[in-house]
């Protein structure tokens, strides 16, 4: 007299020989029968092999895992979803490596017209430094004239006289040119304030747009951070609803093929590589039976009732 429960360990086995060394995982409940007889027996050796097929969840193959037909379809859209944040996740990133070298360059020109501004008075002020030095150095000259002059009148001999006469129109001389060299002090010195004038409404402009540009930056750069942290928080929380086995093979893929790893068949072609599929893979995708992958490029492949699945000739 066989025991019911005995019958299930014995299936195990056989499965597990057949498929050799392919994984079998499975999820059952056993019961315990009372009052075993022979019709219980047979009763229970059909009911088992059937109870045993419902219950068995994953088998893997060679190249492609075979799951039930509703976990397949949850598990490629999981995936699809998965590959959307591996997707979106890089764009943030170089979006937000982007925002500080344009904070910077924005920042640098403010800071360029604010020295272009600080030129300008610079040269101002040189301007009228220069300007007070030719004046005193006028006054220095009508000193040494009205010098000369009182010792035109102590002198005695004719030739001093000269002398110092030719001294005060040396002096009254340079003193024309000191007078020209002003008034070519003063008109660049109109110039300049001008120029300094130019120079601080540029320079405001540029600093109040570059104050609304960085605090436009700032705001989103901090929404920026906020969608990175909820894009990784989803992606870490999508990637442990996946199945151990098909999240393995995912990123396998997403470290080799990018971020293209879950593709459509188009026209009988991979939506990876652009290779044409043998017909059984066509036929084991429309299934929806097994998660298939390109024998070309090693993606994952999809099909929904919007693609044509007809092999390329």
């Amino acid at each position: 007299m066989f025991k019911p429960i005995s019958v299930v360990f014995v299936l195990v086995l056989a499965c597990r020989a057949v498929v050799r060394r392919r994984r079998v995982l499975f999820i059952a409940s056993f019961t315990s029968f009372a009052r075993p007889n022979a019709a219980a027996f047979h009763r229970f050796n059909a009911s088992t092999l059937q109870r045993f097929n419902a219950c068995a969840s994953i088998i893997d193959l060679d190249s492609s895992c075979v799951y039930p037909c509703c976990s397949m379809l949850d598990t490629i859209e999981k995936l699809l979803v998965l590959q959307d944040r591996d997707r979106k996740i890089p764009r943030v990133q170089e979006e937000l490596a982007h925002i500080s070298p344009e904070r910077d360059s924005l920042k640098t020109k403010a800071a360029t017209t604010q020295t272009q501004l600080d030129a300008a008075k610079n040269r101002v002020k040189q301007i009228e430094s220069e300007r007070k030095r030719l004046e005193i150095e006028v006054e220095s000259k009508k000193t040494q004239i009205e010098k000369y002059a009182n010792q035109q009148l102590q002198t005695r001999k004719n030739e001093e006289y000269r002398a110092l006469a030719q001294e005060i129109e040396h002096c009254k001389a340079e003193i024309t040119k000191i007078e020209d060299h002003e008034i070519e002090l003063m008109e660049q010195a109109e110039g300049a304030q001008k120029e300094v004038l130019r120079a601080m409404a540029e320079a405001s402009a540029a600093k109040n747009l570059v104050e609304k540009q960085v605090a436009e930056l700032n705001q989103r750069e901090g929404n920026l951070k906020q969608e990175l942290a909820e894009f990784q928080q989803g992606r870490s929380d999508l990637a442990a609803a996946v199945d151990d086995t098909a999240r393995n093979r995912y990123e396998r893929l997403l470290k080799s093929k990018g971020d293209n790893v879950i593709v459509g068949i188009n026209h009988g072609v991979c939506g990876g590589c652009h290779m044409k599929l043998p017909a059984q893979i066509l036929v084991n995708c429309k299934s929806q039976k097994e998660i298939v992958s390109c024998l070309n490029c090693g993606r994952i492949l999809y099909y929904t009732r919007d693609m044509e699945l007809v092999a390329a000739e």
